[in-house]
């Protein structure tokens, strides 16, 4: 379709042409009234749309450092984190009755962004995180299931779990309540975990569908993991483990008592593919997530805990090793600790041997680059350190990551942006927290500017101080919050954004020392098989 339009040169005012266009994904009449708004003024939409990126991002930090390369790097990346989902309330043509029905399209990677960017937009924006939670709700009620990834109005591809899930869950422990249907999206999530998706041919992974909900889920329900019957048998099998955690916390209020224990029970399932003899040629230690059979054996054909041998839809892991998806259960630390550690003959000392474990993840420490940066399932891994008090380190390879591969420029992301997935982790790693989805935890590292402040959406404020920061000056040597001292290296989602707002003061110094002498992060999610 194209269109040719024909002016006189001698007609136009100040030698400028405005031509205006309606566009509507519901009718040309629509469309066509979308044109006839007589009050359109061009330059007072542009003003209108500043003012509205001004009110809903950029006027709610302040910041000041002294090294402008800095703060351009935060700002760009803010930016980024608010091009997608698209809000098109009103504007689904498959919908009925739908005025008023909350709408987003444009979920382009839920498997990406539930890891960072919609935490950080639980923070900073959580009107627009309620409506990302009340529209997935929406989703599911008219349209089958909430979506993983979703794109002009249709459901689109599910690349391992139902991670809409943990979206829900991590929105509903922050208490980003605002107008959602709660226990619509509770059923959205018992309908990802117990109901298979109608088969949708996908030549990727012809297995099973891929459109929606949990293709594998009959393996699931069997075995209690995914065997090689599917396609990208671990890394579904850790994603629906975090996916039915996410479930369970929702169980608690919206379903039964035994519900929660179901899923709860069900989130510890990467266990049953975790292999205690599993090793690799470069390292000495043994212990890793292996493909498994239907049979209960292990499979050795094409692996290694070090390759993924293609990484992509047809293979055993989705866009990462299996060492790189064996950090993945952020909710249970402390089971995974303990099987990190169950060769160790040092039984007094569970650290040493996670830490030589990460320290191999990066070229920082170790000889080889493991981990990809350039994609998002090993996002939480350098602030795992944290998990056995060794917080100092989680500083140096987040610094290292960030001084290494993120810069300002075109270039100036390690891989594709997700839907702001990279952009969220660069402003999470610039603010010195880290978030763990569906939980109230944050993990404390170093802020990378000198004083930051978030005017939240409740008039309160959150504010980060940074007290001698250098290049050098980046470990901490005492911290506080809300102005008493802290010895622990994680905090509360509500001790820092609740009504009240919060604040950390970090002294930072040139060289570590001994600070975090309280207790470990929590795991919320701790089961055992």
């Amino acid at each position: 379709m194209g269109l040719s339009f024909q002016f006189n040169k001698q007609d136009l005012k100040n030698n400028e042409l405005i031509s205006r266009v309606g566009i509507s994904f519901i009718s040309t009449d629509k469309a066509c009234a979308n044109i006839e708004d007589k009050n359109f003024d061009f330059d007072s939409m542009v003003q209108q749309n500043q003012q509205q990126w001004k009110n809903e991002v950029f006027q709610k930090f302040e910041i000041q450092h002294d090294n402008q390369t800095v703060v351009d790097q935060f700002y760009t990346n803010l930016y980024g984190i608010h091009l997608l989902p698209s809000n098109r309330t009103g504007e689904n043509p498959n919908w009925d009755n739908q005025d008023n029905i909350v709408y987003y399209d444009d979920f382009f990677t839920i498997w990406d962004t539930f890891r960072t960017l919609n935490p950080l937009i639980n923070i900073i924006n959580p009107t627009r995180g309620a409506e990302i939670v009340q529209s997935l709700a929406n989703t599911y009620k008219n349209d089958g299931y909430a979506p993983d990834a979703r794109s002009a109005n249709q459901n689109g591809r599910v690349q391992g779990g139902t991670n809409s899930d943990i979206v829900i869950a991590d929105a509903y422990v922050k208490n980003v309540a605002n107008n959602v249907d709660w226990k619509l999206a509770y059923a959205s999530m018992v309908k990802n975990a117990e109901v298979a998706p109608p088969y949708w041919y996908d030549s990727y992974s012809p297995t099973d569908s891929s459109k929606q909900g949990r293709g594998a889920l009959p393996d699931w329900l069997k075995y209690g993991y995914i065997t090689r019957n599917y396609t990208r048998s671990v890394s579904r099998t850790v994603e629906y483990a975090y996916d039915d955690y996410a479930v369970s916390v929702l169980a608690k209020d919206f379903g039964s008592s035994d519900d929660h224990d179901k899923y709860l029970k069900r989130s510890a399932n990467w266990q049953n593919i975790w292999n205690f003899d599993a090793s690799t040629n470069h390292y000495h230690y043994t212990g890793f997530l292996q493909p498994k059979n239907a049979d209960g054996s292990f499979n050795y054909t094409s692996y290694d805990p070090l390759n993924c041998y293609g990484c992509y839809w047809g293979n055993d892991e989705y866009e990462a090793k299996p060492i790189e998806y064996g950090w993945s259960m952020l909710y249970d630390m402390e089971t995974l600790i303990e099987f990190i550690n169950h060769n160790n003959n040092d039984k007094d000392n569970d650290a040493s041997l996670v830490i030589q474990r990460l320290d191999d993840m990066y070229l920082l420490h170790g000889h080889e680059k493991i981990v990809d940066v350039g994609n998002e399932p090993s996002f939480a891994t350098p602030y795992l350190y944290n998990f056995i008090n060794q917080q100092y380190r989680s500083v140096e390879l987040v610094r290292y990551i960030m001084n290494t591969y993120f810069k300002t420029g075109e270039s100036g992301l390690p891989g594709n942006s997700d839907a702001g997935s990279m952009q969220s982790w660069v402003i999470f790693a610039m603010m010195g927290i880290y978030p763990i989805p569906a939980t109230t935890t944050y993990l404390i590292t170093s802020p990378f500017v000198s004083s930051l402040t978030i005017n939240l959406e409740n008039g309160a404020q959150f504010k980060v101080k940074a007290n001698n920061l250098s290049e050098k000056n980046i470990y901490v040597q005492s911290l506080k919050i809300n102005g008493k001292k802290w010895n622990k290296n994680w905090v509360d989602h509500n001790t820092l954004f609740g009504k009240n707002g919060g604040a950390i003061e970090f002294e930072l110094g040139e060289n570590p020392v001994v600070w975090e002498t309280g207790e470990r992060p929590p795991s919320p999610g701790h089961y055992k098989l």
